[in-house]
C-alpha cells in the first residue's frame, strides 16, 4: 500500500473526529467531504495548514481547492448517484463505508500508475468523477458476500481484497482491447489529468479574455466559470445530449457581447459561427437554418446545421436572438432540450452536445436606460429574465421573449453585461487611434502622434450614452478623416512634394479660450478629493501615501456619510476589515465580515454612487473569488498599499471618476462635445500639426423632442440685463439657475430641491421677456408649452400630453420647463369649466410632486399667468396648483424709471430715430400704467408711421403715436368747438399748478370720447395724500368748468365736464366717508350699506364741498385770467403742451 499525503492524513484525521462526534466507529464518505468542505472554505478565508507547509503540501492543497471548486456540485451528485445505486441493491446499511472503501482503493491505483509515491487528496476526488457509474456497479454487485465494514475501525481486509480483485479484472478486461483502441487509448485521460489540463486553459482563456475586453471583469469570470464547470459535467455526464454550455449575454448594446463571443472562440481554439437574426425574422426563416425538405427547389443543407455536422466542438453565437421570428426561437427550444436539430435536407439528426451556443441580447432595456447605475452583473438572473419577459416588440406588442425560451434560459448561464465606463471607453478610443497610427507609419514612414486629450474629445463627442462600438468607429472615422484632408492640402502645395517630406503628424487640442466647465474636461479637477474608510495604521499609513490628493479619512459610517455630503468626493477607498464587530477575523469570507467598514461598503455602493475600491494593506489579502463577489455588487478593483504605485494607481481612479462624471453629465442633458479641426505644416514641409479647437456642449436630442426644446438659433439670447424692471424675480431667478448648473452641490449644502416658480401679474408686464432671459442665462436644456396645448378634444389625451412633457423634460435633465398661460389647465377647480381640465391639472400636479424625480438632475418648472392667485377675483388658479411652486413672484408695471430706460434703448437701437430726452421723459412720465409690451407697440406704432413717410422718428411721430394709441384716432372739430376745449383744459392746468404741481401733459385732440384731457405728473411714487392736496384735486378737476364759466358765463354749463365731475365727486366722497377728513361726519368709516342709509346727508355735504371748491376756482381764474389765455392760445397754436413748456408759460 501507498503511504498517504500529510495533508490527506490531515483530512482523514477530521474525517474520524467529525464520525466520532456522531458516535460512528468507522470512516465514511458523508463524513470525509464534510471534513474536506470544511477546511477548503479556512483555506479560502485565509487560514493556513501546518500539514501543507512543505512546497508539495501547498501544491495539494491548492489543487484540492480548486479541484472541488471546478467540480461544485457534480461531486456531491455523482457520489449520491452511486449510493442511490447501493441502496436500491440492498446493501444500505454498509453503502457509505463500502463506497469510501472502494474510492480509498481506486485512489492508490491511480496514484501507482501515475508514478507517485504518495496517495492525495485530489486523486480521490479525481477517482470519484473520473469513474463511470457502471464499473463501480459491477463493482458492488461484485462483493455482495463481503464482510461488513463497520463491524471494524477501517476497510476490512477480506473488502479491500475484493474491490482489488474486481478492479484488477476490469484493468485486464481493458488491456484485452482492439488494437485500434488501443491506439485511442492514450487519448483518453483520467480525472486529474483533465482536471489540471482544464485549469490551466481556463486561466489561460480568462487572461486573454481580459487583455482584451475592457469593463467587463465579471462577466468574463462568469463566462470562464460557466463554460469550464459545463466542460467538467461533460467529463463526468454518461450519454449527455445537451449542448455543452449555453449562455444569454444579456446588457446595452456596444458593451462588448460579441466580442467576447469571438475572443472566447479564438482563446478556446473552437470555429465559430455568427448568426446576426435580424437576417432570420421571417416566417420561413428556419428552413435557412435547418436546411429545406429536397422537394423544393433550390432546397439546401441548412447553415446551422451544416455547420454543426462539420464542427460538432464549436462556438455558435446567435446575435440579437429578439430579433429572430418566432419560429427559429422554436428550433432553440429543441437544441437546448434535446441537443439535436434534424437537418430537413439530409435528414440526418445534427448533435449539438458539444457545441458551446451563447444568444445575445439588447432587450430589457429598463435595466440599463440608466447609464449612472453601476454594477448590471450583480443583478440576479430571475430579474433579467423577468426584465426580458417584460419587453415587447414596440410595433407588434407581442413579447420579445416567449415564456418558454425564458424557461430555457433559467437553466442555464445568463451574463449580465456592464455599462463601459469612461475610462474603459477611453482606452478602446486610444488602442484604435494607435492602431491606426502604426499601420500608418508601416506604410508610409511617417511617424502619427496623438495626444491623450484626442481621445478624450472623441470619446465626449459620442456624449454620455457612448459605447465600445460607436467610440472604434469614431476614432477610425476621425483619422482617416483628418488625415484625408491634411494629405489633400499637401497635395495641392507644390513646396510638399506630395508629402513626401512629410515625416512627423501631432495631434492634440487647443483649449485656450474655451469655456470652463469644456477645458476642465481634458485636464481635471485638482486636487482631487478622496475618502479613506479605514482605522489605525493603514488609514495614516493611507493618507501619508496619497500626499497629492485631498484625503478625508473616517472609521465610523456617520462620519464617512458626512463626508460624502459636505465634499466633493471623487473616490472611495474602503477597508472592510475596519470596527470589524465579532472581535476579531474568524470569517471565511472577507464579504461575510460583519464590520463597520463592511456596512460602509453596502451603503457607498447603494446610495452615493461614487467609484469605491477596495482598501487592503498587503496584496493578497482579498483573492480573486472574493473580489469576483465585491465586483459583482460593484466594487471596482483592489487597491493595496503594498503597491509601489499606490499613489498613481489612486490619482488614476480619480481621473477616471472624473471623466465619468463628465459623461454621466452628458448623457443626463442629452448633450454632445463639437469640435473643429485646423491643419498647418512647417515651413520645411517635414512637420505637420492637426489641432481640435473651438469646443461646445450641443443638445443632442430626438427627432420626437423637437417641437418643445429651444436650441441653437431657436434658443432665445435674451439675458436679465436686457430685461427692464422685474428686479426682485431677477434675483430669485438668478438663484435657481445658479442651483440648476450644479444640483449635487447644493443639496450638498443641505439646501431643498426647488420644483419651480409662478409669474403672475398684469399682462405685458414681461413674464415671457423673464422666461427667455432665464433661456438665454442658463445652460441647462429650455422646453416651452402652452397651457392650451394640453387641452385635447378626446378624454385621456391631455394628462397623456402632461406625462409626455415631463418625461422629455426628465429625459434631458437638469431642465427647465415653461409653461406659459397655464392659467388655460390650472383654474380654480370650483368653477363651470373645472371637469374640463380637472384630469390635466391632476396630472400636472402628480408629476410636480416628482416621487420618482432624482434630485441630482431636476425639472424646474416656470409658469405664467395673468391671473391672481388669491380670491379677490374669479380669475385665479387653482390653490393646489400654487402650493407646487416654491416661490410665487408678483411681476408689476414698470414704473417711471423703467419705462425711461425701456425707452432710451428703444431709440438707440434704431438709426432712424430723432427723438429728445424731452421727449422721452415726457412719454415715461405719462404712461404710467402701461406695460413695456404698451410702449413697444406704440414705439412701433411711430417707426411704422415713419416709414411710410420716409422720414424718421421725432417727438412728434412718438408723440401722436402715444395719443393715437392710448385714445384713439384723432377727430375733427369746429374752431369754436377747439377753443372752448383749449380753454377748457387751460382751466385744469391752471388750477394743478396752483395746488403746487406742473401738469405732465395737456391736450385739445379729441380721441375717443374726449375732446381733449390734462395729465397729471407723476403720482405712482406718491402713497400719501394730506386734506389740503385732495382739495386742491377737487378745484382741478373742477378747473374745466370754472374757466368755461369765467369765459362764456350763463353758457359755460356743458356737458363736457360730466368726467370732472365725477371725479370731483369721488374724491369727496372718499375724504367723508373713508378718510375722516370732514368735521361734520367725524373719523368714523361709513360701510357701503351706511352710505346707502346717510346718501341724502352725504350728498347735501358733497354738495357743500364741491361748491366751495368750484367757488375757489372760478375766483382764481378770474384772477389769473391772463395766464388762462395764454395756455388756450399755445394749446390752439400747439394742439398739446409738454410739462416744460407749461412751466415756462406759468413762470412768465
Amino acid at each position: 500500500m501507498l503511504k498517504k499525503s500529510p495533508f490527506l492524513t490531515y483530512v482523514l484525521s477530521k474525517t474520524s473526529a467529525l464520525a466520532a462526534q456522531d458516535g460512528k466507529k468507522a470512516q465514511n464518505s458523508n463524513y470525509f467531504l464534510a471534513a474536506l468542505y470544511e477546511l477548503m472554505d479556512s483555506y479560502a478565508a485565509g487560514a493556513h495548514f501546518e500539514e501543507a507547509a512543505t512546497p508539495e503540501g501547498k501544491k495539494e492543497l491548492e489543487n484540492t481547492y480548486l479541484t472541488l471548486s471546478s467540480y461544485g456540485k457534480a461531486f456531491d451528485e455523482k457520489r449520491e448517484a452511486i449510493l442511490a445505486f447501493i441502496h436500491a441493491e440492498g446493501y444500505s446499511s454498509m453503502s457509505d463505508d463500502l463506497l469510501f472503501g472502494m474510492f480509498s482503493y481506486k485512489a492508490e491505483s491511480h496514484a501507482k500508475k501515475n508514478g507517485k509515491e504518495l496517495v492525495d487528496t485530489p486523486s480521490y476526488i479525481a477517482v470519484v468523477m473520473a469513474e463511470p457509474t457502471a464499473a463501480i456497479k459491477k463493482c458492488v454487485l461484485g462483493i455482495a458476500d463481503a464482510p461488513k465494514a463497520e463491524e471494524k475501525s477501517g476497510i476490512s481486509d477480506a473488502l479491500r481484497d475484493t474491490i482489488k480483485e474486481l478492479y484488477t479484472e476490469e484493468d485486464e478486461d481493458e488491456t484485452a482491447e482492439t488494437p485500434e483502441k488501443e491506439e485511442a487509448k492514450p487519448q483518453k485521460k483520467d480525472g486529474k489529468q483533465h482536471l489540471s489540463e482544464s485549469v490551466a486553459v481556463a486561466r489561460k482563456t480568462r487572461d486573454a479574455l481580459l487583455s482584451k475586453i475592457f469593463g467587463q471583469d465579471v462577466a468574463v469570470a462568469t463566462f470562464v466559470s460557466g463554460y469550464f464547470q459545463s466542460e467538467l459535467m461533460a467529463h463526468t455526464r454518461a450519454g449527455g445530449h445537451k449542448p455543452a454550455a449555453a449562455f444569454l449575454f444579456a446588457g446595452p448594446p456596444g458593451v462588448g457581447k460579441t466580442y467576447l463571443a469571438e475572443c472566447a472562440a479564438e482563446a478556446l481554439e473552437l470555429p465559430y459561427h455568427r448568426f446576426d437574426m435580424s437576417e432570420y425574422a421571417s416566417y420561413d426563416a428556419g428552413t435557412v437554418l435547418a436546411g429545406s425538405d429536397k422537394v423544393y427547389k433550390d432546397s439546401k443543407a441548412g447553415v446551422l446545421t451544416g455547420f454543426v455536422a462539420k464542427n460538432p466542438r464549436c462556438v455558435l453565437l446567435f446575435d440579437e436572438i429578439e430579433k429572430a421570428h418566432l419560429n427559429v426561437i422554436h428550433l432553440f427550444l429543441q437544441i437546448l432540450d434535446a441537443g439535436r436539430l434534424r437537418d430537413a435536407y439530409t435528414d440526418k439528426e445534427v448533435s449539438f452536445s458539444e457545441a458551446v451556443i451563447i444568444f445575445t441580447t439588447n432587450a430589457g432595456r429598463s435595466l440599463y436606460e440608466d447609464p449612472s447605475v453601476g454594477s448590471l452583473s450583480s443583478l440576479p438572473k430571475k430579474t433579467v429574465l423577468k426584465a426580458l419577459a417584460l419587453d415587447r416588440n414596440p410595433n407588434t406588442g407581442a413579447p420579445l421573449f416567449p415564456n418558454a425560451i425564458c424557461s430555457r434560459f433559467a437553466s442555464g448561464n445568463v451574463v449580465m453585461f456592464n455599462h463601459l465606463s469612461a475610462h474603459d471607453l477611453f482606452t478602446i478610443a486610444k488602442r484604435e487611434l494607435s492602431k491606426n497610427t502604426e499601420g500608418f507609419l508601416a506604410s508610409t514612414g511617417t511617424a502619427v502622434n496623438v495626444s491623450d486629450a484626442v481621445a478624450t474629445a472623441l470619446l465626449l463627442a459620442e456624449g454620455g450614452h457612448a459605447d465600445a462600438r460607436a467610440v472604434k468607429g469614431r476614432a477610425n472615422a476621425f483619422f482617416h478623416e483628418e488625415l484625408y484632408e491634411l494629405l489633400r492640402l499637401i497635395a495641392d502645395d507644390e513646396r510638399a512634394e506630395g508629402g513626401a517630406k512629410l515625416k512627423t503628424v501631432d495631434v492634440d487640442v487647443y483649449t485656450e479660450g474655451a469655456p470652463e466647465d469644456i477645458a476642465s474636461m481634458f485636464v481635471g479637477k485638482s486636487p482631487a478629493e478622496v475618502l479613506v474608510f479605514a482605522e489605525g495604521q493603514v488609514a495614516r499609513d493611507a493618507k501619508a501615501r496619497l500626499s497629492s490628493l485631498s484625503v478625508h479619512v473616517a472609521e465610523d459610517k456617520k462620519t464617512a456619510e458626512e463626508i460624502l455630503f459636505e465634499k466633493d468626493i471623487s473616490v472611495v477607498l474602503c477597508d472592510v476589515r475596519t470596527g470589524v464587530r465579532h472581535g476579531g477575523e474568524d470569517f471565511l469570507n472577507a464579504e461575510d465580515i460583519a464590520s463597520e467598514g463592511h456596512d460602509f461598503l453596502t451603503y457607498a455602493l447603494s446610495k452615493c454612487a461614487k467609484p469605491t475600491y477596495l482598501l487592503t494593506e498587503r496584496a493578497g489579502d482579498v483573492s480573486v473569488e472574493e473580489f469576483l463577489s465585491f465586483a459583482r455588487l460593484g466594487v471596482r478593483e483592489v487597491l493595496s498599499l503594498s503597491d509601489d504605485a499606490f499613489e498613481e494607481r489612486v490619482s488614476e481612479a480619480c481621473r477616471t471618476a472624473y471623466s465619468q462624471g463628465n459623461m454621466l453629465r452628458l448623457a443626463r442633458e442629452n448633450k454632445v462635445l463639437t469640435y473643429k479641426s485646423a491643419q498647418s505644416i512647417s515651413e520645411d514641409r517635414a512637420f505637420a500639426k492637426i489641432e481640435l479647437f473651438d469646443f461646445r456642449l450641443s443638445l443632442s436630442r430626438d427627432m420626437t423632442d423637437k417641437g418643445n426644446i429651444l436650441e441653437g438659433a431657436s434658443k432665445p439670447t435674451v439675458r436679465f440685463s436686457d430685461v427692464i424692471g422685474a428686479e426682485g424675480a431677477k434675483e430669485e431667478l438668478s438663484y435657481f439657475i445658479d442651483y440648476l448648473k450644479d444640483p449635487v452641490g447644493y443639496l450638498r449644502r443641505g439646501v431643498h430641491a426647488p420644483k419651480g416658480v409662478l409669474l403672475y401679474g398684469p399682462p405685458g408686464t414681461g413674464k415671457t421677456m423673464l422666461a427667455r432671459a432665464m433661456a438665454g442665462e442658463s445652460d441647462v436644456t429650455f422646453l416651452t408649452a402652452e397651457g392650451n396645448q394640453f387641452l385635447k378634444k378626446y378624454v385621456g389625451e391631455g394628462p397623456e400630453a402632461v406625462h409626455a412633457l415631463f418625461a422629455t423634460a426628465r429625459k434631458y435633465a437638469p431642465s427647465i420647463l415653461f409653461v406659459d398661460e397655464i392659467d388655460a389647465i390650472a383654474k380654480s377647480r370650483d368653477g363651470a369649466d373645472a371637469d374640463y381640465t380637472a384630469d390635466v391639472l391632476t396630472a400636472f400636479l402628480t408629476e410636480m410632486d416628482g416621487f420618482h424625480t432624482d434630485t441630482s438632475k431636476p425639472v424646474f418648472v416656470l409658469a405664467a399667468t395673468n391671473y391672481a392667485l388669491d380670491g379677490a377675483t374669479r380669475r385665479r388658479l387653482d390653490p393646489a396648483l400654487v402650493r407646487r411652486f416654491d416661490r410665487r413672484i408678483y411681476v408689476d408695471l414698470p414704473n417711471k424709471a423703467e419705462r425711461l430706460r425701456f425707452l432710451t434703448d428703444a431709440r438707440g437701437k434704431h438709426p432712424t430715430v430723432s427723438l429728445s430726452d424731452e421727449a422721452l421723459d415726457n412719454i415715461a412720465m405719462r404712461s404710467t400704467g402701461l406695460s413695456l409690451a404698451d410702449l413697444s407697440q406704440i414705439f412701433e406704432m411711430a417707426l411704422r408711421s415713419a416709414i411710410r413717410t420716409q422720414g424718421s422718428v421725432t417727438d412728434d411721430s412718438l408723440e401722436e403715436a402715444f395719443e393715437t394709441y392710448t385714445g384713439g384716432d384723432a377727430k375733427k372739430h369746429s374752431e369754436a368747438e377747439l377753443l372752448r376745449t383749449a380753454r377748457h383744459e387751460a382751466g385744469h392746468a391752471l388750477l394743478c399748478y396752483a395746488g403746487g404741481e406742473v401738469p405732465a401733459y395737456v391736450t385739445i385732440v379729441a380721441r375717443g370720447d374726449h375732446g381733449g384731457y390734462m395729465q397729471h405728473a407723476e403720482r405712482e411714487e406718491k402713497g400719501v395724500y394730506t386734506k389740503a392736496e385732495l382739495l386742491a384735486h377737487i378745484r382741478t378737476a373742477l378747473g374745466g368748468r370754472a374757466a368755461e364759466m369765467v369765459c362764456y358765463a350763463d353758457d359755460g354749463l356743458t356737458t363736457g365736464a360730466s368726467g370732472d365731475l365725477a371725479a370731483a365727486t369721488k374724491t369727496a366722497e372718499r375724504m367723508i366717508c373713508d378718510f375722516g377728513m370732514d368735521e361734520r361726519f367725524g373719523l368714523a368709516v361709513a360701510s357701503d350699506e351706511e352710505k346707502r342709509a346717510m346718501y341724502p346727508e352725504i350728498r347735501r355735504r358733497l354738495n357743500e364741498v364741491l361748491d366751495a371748491a368750484l367757488a375757489e376756482a372760478v375766483a382764481y381764474i378770474q384772477e389769473k385770467r391772463a395766464v388762462l389765455d395764454a395756455l388756450a392760445s399755445a394749446l390752439l397754436e400747439k394742439n398739446h403742451l409738454r410739462s416744460d413748456e407749461l412751466k415756462a408759460i406759468f413762470e412768465e
